[in-house]
């Protein structure tokens, strides 16, 4: 018997290697709308006691919700009687009763036949429900909304939270970790899958999935299948945290299987979970050596378990599972980054408003850079008549976010995926490695979601987007750097012109970059990086010696014309005035790259970190200079210094987008040697400089982020009400 359960695990782990090869994904879903009503299904099993503080407080939760509803208990395996005087207390549930014990998967799926309400809420008996945990979770339906999960509490709180409702999954070679989170906000996030103690759920859908995934009965990890196969489907799964419930763990499974046995019920499906949905090796004549170790690690499962996989119909339904999943639109890979999106604005509420994606290549929030500000504050502005979706690949660097430092955002996707090739030069290499598979996968993703009347592009590396466009959908680019025609790559020229000429819009930051796009195609509009004046209070420099430098290090120009101003520049500064300092904000890396160069080591040259409040360093200094060369685009650090009311020492390229205004707290030189002479006499002369720093308004004005906006978003309006999809096929 054991040779031939081998035997069979061999060809069985063959077929299941092949059984998702050369299947062709499907069309993403179309999202139909779905009414109201709420049905909640409890399983219950000898447990009568902890059921009537569940119903209590179910009772007490329902209060706020005004639309149908029901309520379904399914008792099994246990006798009626027990359950006589809560079917008195409690007239307004609907009563199932089976005979015998059916486990979790069982129990609702006889439950859900009884269920008329297009969104049920599945819930174990032994949880409380907080007083407003389902109004939270009905907030945030939607027909692309697959399932919503309640945060967990346990009812003895000196427990670890080894259960909180917010989900992750780790998979690798030899392992699949299924976990749980503890979150740090209230902030609704994506959740790899909603636990089926307390979580909302589209019915028809839920019955869809509950009825292929038979095979992890008693209990356990179905509800996992379901998360990833919404996700693949191209259905969003939630985690609400402000919804909460209180949990009696294992209350019920606890008294009717041992804890061995419940551990080896969940050694064995947690293999079969990855049998039936995870990646597996391929070959199609004998096992490679992945799948010999696979083969290995199950032969050493308890022969219980094995003989449970094998001589049953759990392997064969695997097959069909893979082949049906294989058919997805979304791959697996796209459901790693799930709980780093973030959501603030509900689908259920507020005006109807049409969206608005935002794809950008890195992460805008917190703003740390000048891009960021820039990307930030357009979102902002967008949101004045959009709900606004951001697209981010940076899923690496994520840092902890606030909801308020999302600003105008209704919501935050995060991707990961990108594989920067030392080897790929060059701006179209470049573009190529940026717009991604897996990023090109989330845009469409949120596109089939949210149905966009405009997509917003940020950067050239991700213009190749474009090439998803499809018809009613208005697309434009921002520039914060035109490159086209930067140097002398025909292909890549050829390659923008292109994708410039699918864009609706070009927004660039600066006259002379519109000029660089005269005869590209698309309309262009001139939207220079502003500020917001409101944070801005001029104080006097008076007897201030300290010149201010703000350019991350990420940037390399950045890095670039302050090295060259160190060497060049410095020296001759202290020369003439011993006690003047240099302060760098260089952000996270640069204290790191300038420790080893010696022109950073000169006397009072001062190299910051990140600082989350450089205003206070504007208000501190001198003056601000940026000696950057050969950059398109404009500085943001330019226009906040004349802001603050700073005089700054630029470049000609460095004063890029603003020199027309001929700004009396500007001062323009032709090169980085020739900053010299003004810093040194700006420093000497502080009535020179007390005259010439104070913010003019009437010229700040039109750099102000709402009149920025308004242009941004009349021109939208324009190209919104005439797309039509793009005729040029020429792309790249």
């Amino acid at each position: 018997m054991q040779r031939l359960a081998f035997l069979k695990l061999a060809g069985a782990l063959r077929r299941l290697a092949l059984a998702d090869h050369n299947v062709v994904p499907g069309a993403p879903p179309r999202h139909e709308a779905i009414g109201t009503g709420l049905a909640i299904v409890i399983p219950e099993r000898g447990t009568p006691e902890l059921l009537a503080e569940c119903l209590a407080s179910l009772r007490v939760a329902l209060l706020p919700v005004d639309e149908p509803r029901q309520i379904v208990v399914h008792v099994n395996g246990a006798p009626r009687r027990r359950y006589t005087a809560l079917r008195m207390q409690f007239p307004e549930v609907q009563w199932l009763f089976t005979r015998r014990g059916l486990g979790f998967s069982a129990a609702v799926r006889r439950a859900l036949r009884a269920v008329h309400q297009p969104w049920v809420y599945l819930l174990n008996s032994d949880m409380r429900v907080e007083a407003g945990a389902l109004r939270e979770l009905l907030a945030w339906r939607a027909p692309f909304v697959f399932a919503l999960a309640s945060q967990i509490f346990f009812v003895d709180q000196t427990r670890r939270r080894e259960e909180t409702g917010w989900t992750d999954i780790r998979v690798s070679d030899d392992h699949v970790d299924v976990v749980d989170v503890v979150p740090e906000d209230d902030c609704v996030r994506g959740n790899v899958y909603a636990g089926g103690g307390s979580s909302l759920f589209q019915s028809a859908i839920l019955r869809q999935y509950i009825e292929q995934g038979r095979g992890y009965d008693p209990f356990y990890f179905e509800d996992v299948e379901w998360g990833l196969r919404a996700w693949r489907d191209g259905r969003l799964v939630l985690f609400c945290p402000r919804s909460r419930v209180h949990h009696h763990h294992r209350a019920t499974v606890n008294r009717y299987y041992t804890h061995r046995e419940v551990d080896r019920i969940v050694d064995r499906n947690l293999w079969l979970l990855r049998l039936r949905l995870l990646p597996l090796p391929r070959d199609s004549s004998d096992l490679p050596g992945d799948l010999r170790r696979v083969r290995r690690q199950l032969s050493k499962l308890p022969w219980r378990t094995l003989c449970e996989l094998m001589f049953t119909s759990r392997l064969r339904d695997a097959a069909r599972q893979r082949r049906r999943v294989a058919a997805a639109p979304y791959g697996l890979d796209l459901i790693r980054t799930a709980r780093l999106h973030r959501f603030v604005e509900p689908f259920a509420t507020g005006p109807e408003r049409q969206c608005a994606i935002v794809a950008t290549p890195f992460l805008p929030y917190p703003t740390r850079h000048g891009g960021a500000v820039r990307t930030a504050a357009l979102v902002n502005q967008l949101a004045r008549r959009f709900r606004v979706v951001v697209l981010s690949d940076e899923a690496t660097t994520l840092m902890p976010l606030t909801v308020d430092a999302l600003e105008g955002a209704a919501a935050l996707f995060v991707v990961s995926g990108r594989v920067d090739d030392p080897g790929a030069q060059g701006r179209l290499a470049r573009a190529h490695t940026h717009t991604h598979p897996l990023l090109r996968q989330a845009f469409e993703l949120l596109r089939t979601t949210f149905q966009p009347r405009i997509v917003q592009v940020e950067h050239v590396e991700l213009a190749p987007l474009v090439t998803q466009r499809k018809r009613n959908e208005a697309w434009a680019l921002d520039l914060h750097d035109v490159t086209l025609g930067v140097d002398d790559d025909e292909q890549a020229n050829r390659a923008e012109r292109a994708w410039l000429r699918l864009y609706d819009v070009a927004v660039v930051c600066s006259r002379e970059d519109s000029a660089l796009l005269s005869d590209a195609g698309p309309q262009v509009l001139e939207a220079g990086n502003g500020i917001d004046l409101r944070a801005f209070t001029y104080t006097p420099s008076r007897e201030r010696n300290a010149v201010l430098f703000l350019g991350p290090f990420r940037y390399a120009p950045n890095r670039i014309a302050i090295e060259r101003f160190v060497r060049e520049v410095w020296p001759a500064v202290l020369a003439a005035i011993p006690s003047a300092e240099l302060w760098i904000l260089g952000g996270d890396d640069a204290p790191t790259i300038t420790r080893s160069l010696p022109a950073f080591a000169q006397a009072g040259v001062r190299v910051h970190g990140h600082e989350p409040q450089p205003r206070a360093f504007l208000d501190r200094c001198a003056l601000t200079i940026n000696p950057q060369r050969a950059i398109r685009g404009s500085s943001l650090k330019v226009i906040e210094s004349l802001a603050a009311g700073r005089v700054c020492v630029s470049t000609e390229d460095g004063a890029r987008g603003f020199v027309q205004d001929d700004f009396p707290g500007l001062v323009v030189v032709d090169d980085v040697p020739d900053m010299a002479r003004p810093v040194i006499e700006l420093l000497r002369d502080a009535d020179r400089r007390l005259h010439a720093e104070p913010p003019v308004s009437g010229l700040l004005a039109r750099y102000a982020w709402p009149t920025v906006g308004d242009n941004l978003l009349a021109t939208y309006d324009r190209v919104i009400a005439a797309s039509v999809a793009p005729t040029t096929k020429d792309t790249p």
